[in-house]
């Protein structure tokens, strides 16, 4: 197909003449404005399905979500799930390649590359730590020059069983996921930006990561 482009910004005197809809959003309605004919035909044609592209409306504030640890105030979110941002750890992906692997000796599992399951996990960051599973300490990092606060653990479903290339469906890698947690389920961490700081905020790759663990924060409090 032929590639088809929407503008990223436009006037508010612009969404104002698009039709206005509310959505959910993992439980949080929010008010959206649909972005045009042209573009959901398009999107109807590919996927075979009637569907509209709908954003959120640029006069829609909403806030975060209930039970993390944000901090602050004032912390806005878009059409994300929990949080502004989603981090994992690469040595906690090489973990989990190290279980998976494991399980399918017995050749009743997939096998997954590394970069197939940093896809699966759908991070906006993704880190070089030094141990697995560290960032379950952190409370706070510093990427570059740019200040965030831990909000949370990613809670996973299901959809890290689809393939983002092909949509198929399978068990994995949810199942060795569970074994390597003992149980749990989550992976990765979810970040909010510290809007405070006063300097400009760029993200490159290859920035150093710097944390902040509880356990840290709590012996410099502890220092006469």
């Amino acid at each position: 197909m032929n590639p088809i482009f929407v503008p990223l910004e436009g006037s508010s005197e612009q969404y104002r003449a698009e039709p206005m809809c509310q959505s959910k959003v993992c439980g949080d309605w929010v008010h959206t404005v649909d972005c045009g004919d042209r573009v959901g035909a398009w999107l109807s044609e590919f996927l075979g399905k009637p569907c509209r592209l709908i954003r959120q409306s640029p006069d829609f504030n909403r806030g975060r979500r209930r039970g993390h640890n944000t901090g602050g105030s004032g912390v806005s979110l878009s059409l994300v799930n929990e949080a502004q941002y989603l981090m994992i750890n690469k040595a906690s992906i090489d973990l989990l390649q190290e279980h998976i692997i494991h399980r399918n000796r017995s050749g009743s599992h997939q096998q997954f590359d590394i970069q197939q399951l940093i896809n699966r996990f759908r991070a906006n960051l993704v880190i070089w730590g030094k141990e697995p599973f560290e960032e379950d300490e952190w409370t706070s990092l510093k990427i570059g020059n740019t200040l965030f606060k831990v909000a949370g653990q990613c809670g996973r479903c299901q959809m890290i069983g689809i393939d983002q290339s092909t949509a198929a469906r399978n068990q994995e890698p949810l199942q060795s996921l569970a074994t390597c947690r003992n149980g749990k389920v989550t992976f990765g961490m979810y970040l909010i930006h510290n809007s405070q700081e006063t300097s400009s905020s760029v993200l490159t790759v290859g920035s150093p990561v710097i944390p902040e663990t509880s356990a840290a924060r709590q012996k410099m409090n502890d220092t006469p």
